[in-house]
Parts: C-alpha cells; structure tokens; sequence
C-alpha cells in the first residue's frame, strides 16, 4: 500500500522504461516513510508479478537480529542463477545497517561484479553505519515525510472499523503526530493498541528523566519482564528527539542537547546491533545520558 513518493516513483519507472536502471540503489531516510513498501511495488511492477515473486529475495530480520554472511551468500548463489519468469533478479535488503563486517565485505563482491538483470536495493534509516565502499556503489535515494494533506487524503478514503471511527479533530491529532510517516498510520489502523503501547513507553522514560538512578534502572527491568527488546526503546526515543531536532523545539533541550543526544542513541544502537555488549548495560548507559 504505497502513499506518497510519487516522484520517487515516476523516477523509477522512467528509469526503466529508458533501461536505465542502476544495479545497485540505497534506499535511506527515517523508519516508517515507505521505503520498503516502494521497493516491493516497484519490482512487482517491474516484473509484471502479482503475488509471490520466485525472482526475488527479502532480507527483513523482523526479531532485530544480524545479517550474516551466510544471507548474503545465500543471495549471491540466488543472484547466479538463471531467472524463472525472464525478469530482473532482484534484492531486497531491509535494515541494511543490521549486515555484520564480514557480510557486508562479502556484498561488496557482489556489487563490484554485478551480473546481466539483477537489481539490489538497499533500506536503511543509519546509511552512516554502512560501509562507504558500499554506499559509493548505489544510486542513493533518500525519502522524506510524506505532505500531511496526502496523508489526511489516504484516511479520508480509507474504510475505518466501528470501533476505529474517528472525529475530523482526531483525524488532525493523528495526523499531526505520524509526522509524514505513513508507516505509522498503516501501523495504527492495524494495531492501535501498539502505538498507544509506544507512545505510554515514551512518556514514561521521558518522565524517568526526573527521578533518580534506582527508579530508572527498575524500570528497565520491568521492560525487560514485558519483553520489549532494547532495540524497540532505542528506535522509540530516536524518533522521538529526531522529530524534536526536526521541529526545532526548545520544550525542556536546546539544540545542541538534542544533537548530543541523538548521536549518543545512534552509538548506542550501533552497540546493540553488532557488538556483543550486554544490552541491559547499554540501556543503563542509555539511562544516565537522558
């Protein structure tokens, strides 16, 4: 279900069109913009599928795992073999930032020898922890929040359920608060319980912020028994002070604060993600910095 990224959109399809497309596109821009949902759309697009498409592979680690050599050596031995419709090859990898040193130095052969039709695409919201030898080889397209009144129009039409059936007034509250991401909005009309879950987490640890060390330490382990991975946090405070430094507001942190803290989330999700630290630390560390 694609909202938004119409000139992405057109961009890709004129590429094709003149057979211009490159091998190898890096897809970056903030979680929940679309950008995997795009990627899909276009290769079905691209390879007239409906459905299942025997001439693709997803990677999406949707449990906040590494990507291991071993997925990448899966997706050269996939990429060398002759297509079953005709079509382009294609890959999709998500969460691109989550490949380990060594599988990333093994897609680097891949990009360096690309062969016949095959088509690469890259997602990711932290392109700066991806190695620049990869990044150099991918027409990069960056995305951006979708215009509020593109998103107004999506749930204008949209066939809300009884117990979803919303006023004119909180229609503008949600729209306001997905900030162009129509990720969430899909997400909300799927889920809600899960955004309301998010956004309770959020205003908790922001509240935590006022008491002292043993509170914010207890709360942690409460999480933990609830089983919300240190992955989940990081992503929901990044977004968070993301959209804060976006804004530019001053509610309680000055610019320079909110830069601080938004590199210190990126170190560490970086540590979670591909070191073996022990992520109950790092939350901790997470904890004094707020």
């Amino acid at each position: 279900m694609l909202i938004g990224h119409q000139k992405i959109w057109q961009f890709l399809e004129k590429s094709a069109e003149n057979q211009s497309l490159s091998h190898a596109y890096l897809f970056s821009g903030e979680e929940h913009l679309g950008k995997k949902t795009l990627a899909l759309e276009f290769i079905k697009f691209l390879n007239k599928a409906k459905n299942l498409d025997p001439d693709l592979i997803l990677i999406s680690n949707e449990r906040d795992e590494s990507i291991q050599i071993s997925q990448i050596r899966k997706i050269q031995y996939f990429l060398s073999e002759t297509s079953f419709l005709g079509s382009y090859k294609s890959v999709i990898i998500d969460q691109a930032e989550k490949m380990t040193k060594d599988a990333q130095s093994c897609l680097l052969k891949t990009l360096e020898e690309p062969k016949g039709k095959t088509l690469l695409i890259l997602i990711t919201s932290f392109p700066n922890l991806i190695m620049k030898t990869i990044t150099s080889r991918c027409q990069k397209i960056c995305f951006f929040p979708v215009p509020s009144q593109i998103l107004k129009n999506f749930l204008e039409d949209y066939n809300l359920p009884t117990v979803l059936k919303l006023t004119s007034k909180e229609k503008e509250k949600l729209i306001f608060s997905f900030r162009g991401k129509p990720g969430r909005l899909i997400n909300f009309l799927l889920s809600p319980e899960k955004l309301e879950k998010e956004n309770q987490i959020l205003k908790e640890i922001l509240n935590l912020s006022k008491r002292d060390l043993y509170s914010r330490f207890q709360y942690l382990k409460s999480l933990e028994n609830e089983n919300i991975s240190a992955n989940e946090i990081v992503k929901i405070l990044t977004e968070y002070f993301r959209e804060l430094l976006i804004g530019q507001s001053k509610e309680s942190y000055s610019l320079s604060k909110l830069k601080e803290i938004l590199e210190f989330l990126n170190e560490v999700y970086f540590l979670i993600s591909f070191t073996n630290i022990n992520k109950k630390l790092a939350l901790e560390m997470l904890m004094l910095e707020l």
